[in-house]
């Protein structure tokens, strides 16, 4: 994930490629997944609005994500990618949409953050790394 984060930042072909690893996208260790976020844990105002932090299905959905951002940047944004034919650019950059799409909607309920919904929740900070897409 964090190679794909500082490709992107750097302007830098990215290392790590899904393809080139034997690794699942899951995580055995989840016991931090509902532990209680507190954001003012540090205030002397008593019990705060507390949440899970859904640490494990963040990061698990973040990684997914980067795999995602890995075919752009190896698609789009290649060395050489301005050779290339315009309609294949544009297809793949189609079925890429369509892969971000499916990912969103894809999202567990909990991290499925809408800033323009009348709901009244409030995301955690780190939740809403994922609204980039």
């Amino acid at each position: 994930m964090i190679d794909k984060l500082q490709s992107l930042y750097q302007g830098r072909p990215a290392y790590l490629h899904e393809f080139a690893t034997n690794l699942p996208i899951s995580f055995l260790d989840d016991h931090e997944e509902l532990e209680l976020f507190d954001p003012l844990s540090y205030t002397e105002s008593g019990k705060s609005f507390m949440s899970p932090v859904y640490s494990i299905s963040t990061f698990t959905e973040s990684c997914k994500l980067t795999t995602i951002l890995d075919k752009i940047l190896m698609s789009l944004y290649a060395e050489k990618s301005g050779r290339r034919d315009p309609g294949t650019l544009l297809r793949e950059s189609q079925n890429l949409q369509r892969d971000l799409e499916n990912w969103r909607k894809s999202l567990p309920p909990h991290l499925d953050v809408n800033l323009s919904s009348t709901v009244r929740s409030i995301p955690l900070p780190h939740t809403l790394s994922l609204l980039y897409v």
